[in-house]
């Protein structure tokens, strides 16, 4: 994949995941997605990603990556660095650190003089 001149995304409809996006950010690949492909990843076009919704559009982000290679080892450069400010497991971990803190402190606020100080109550949401 990193060696791909891109990866392309031509989701028009539907649900589902789009690991493969996430995908060709980590593995430095250049990506030109639909709105519908990208949903969910908060990417600015021609930044971290190239968008385009109408076939012509599509297309002419797809010719662009050809034509330019630099163009699409900068923004995968910059899809690689979101890839691993957001999307790793490291990244994950101050976040659900912080999470699990405040649920065990809510827990022990709630059972305090209880006598069931660290229980984890469903109230964690």
């Amino acid at each position: 994949i990193a060696t791909w001149s891109g990866m392309i995304v031509p989701i028009r409809s539907g649900g589902g995941t789009r690991i493969k996006v996430a995908e060709g950010f980590a593995r430095r690949c250049p990506v030109v997605a639909t709105t519908m492909g990208a949903f969910g990843y908060d990417l600015q076009n021609g930044e971290e990603i190239l968008l385009g919704d109408e076939p012509r559009d599509f297309a002419s982000a797809c010719i662009r990556l050809l034509n330019n290679p630099l163009v699409g080892e900068t923004i995968s450069q910059k899809a690689y660095e979101c890839f691993l400010e957001r999307w790793t497991w490291d990244s994950y971990e101050t976040v659900v650190g912080k999470v699990i803190q405040e649920c065990l402190a809510r827990s022990i606020r709630t059972h305090a003089g209880q006598g069931e100080a660290g229980v984890l109550t469903s109230d964690c949401q």
